[in-house]
């Protein structure tokens, strides 16, 4: 059996999840090394519809599920990656104000900067909901269902094995491969490389917080605070 994704990388978790569970070849049909004319012997296909053009499903013969791309922005008030500092806005206001660095990391940790965690999740939320019409598997549902107990997001990229395995469960459904044994999962909220802080827990309404490893993370957002402050490259919350 093969089965083929045109996904970001939520698809290199989704084959990684169906080689585990299925005997099925799983591959990469955005990959350079994919021939797409193969298409007509798949065995099921999964997509993100920003990542395929429609007409390459015409060729497709096969079950066929399509799920959005899953993002949090609301997980992590800032971030890190080739860009910049993502989420940099509400620090670079204070400082225009004319706070020093040591005021603005002061404002952070007695949760006084704006980062306006709820509304950057309900913007993602509208996005996820308006694309019920082009996806055969739905996940706000589940996001709703888990947001406030569970860790469901490690970055605001990445979502947990909490959160993907009741949307691959809704994927095997659509593509009819029949039942998997759920693995054991640590869900424990301290796993992961970013913790949610107070912003998450109080903004979001969040019932848990990662207070073991709360004074680490203060750090290193500290640290960002004052890469901003410095001149970093900054970029606005998508």
């Amino acid at each position: 059996m093969k089965i083929a994704t045109a996904a970001n990388c939520q698809g290199s978790a989704l084959r990684a999840m169906l080689r585990y569970h299925y005997d099925v070849d799983c591959v990469d049909s955005l990959s350079e090394h994919f021939d797409w004319s193969e298409l007509k012997t798949l065995d099921g296909f999964v997509y993100q519809p920003k990542s395929l053009q429609p007409a390459m499903l015409a060729e497709l013969t096969c079950p066929i599920a399509s799920f959005p791309r899953i993002y949090g922005a609301a997980f992590a008030p800032m971030y890190k990656d080739r860009r910049g500092i993502i989420g940099s806005e509400p620090i670079r206001a204070i400082q225009d104000a004319g706070w020093t660095v040591d005021g603005a990391c002061k404002l952070f940790r007695t949760l006084n900067i704006p980062f306006r965690l709820k509304e950057r999740h309900e913007s993602c939320m509208a996005i996820i909901r308006a694309q019920v019409d082009v996806c055969n598997v739905h996940i706000s549902d589940i996001i709703d269902a888990k947001i406030h107990t569970e860790r469901i997001f490690t970055t605001q990229n990445h979502p947990t094995a909490a959160l993907m395995y009741p949307i691959f469960d809704r994927i095997v459904h659509v593509l009819g491969l029949g039942p998997w044994e759920p693995p054991f999962m640590d869900v424990s909220f301290s796993a992961g490389s970013n913790a949610v802080t107070p912003y998450e827990t109080v903004e979001l309404g969040l019932e848990w917080v990662d207070m073991a490893h709360l004074d680490l993370w203060w750090g290193s957002y500290e640290n960002l605070i004052k890469e901003i402050y410095a001149g970093n490259i900054v970029q606005p919350v998508r």
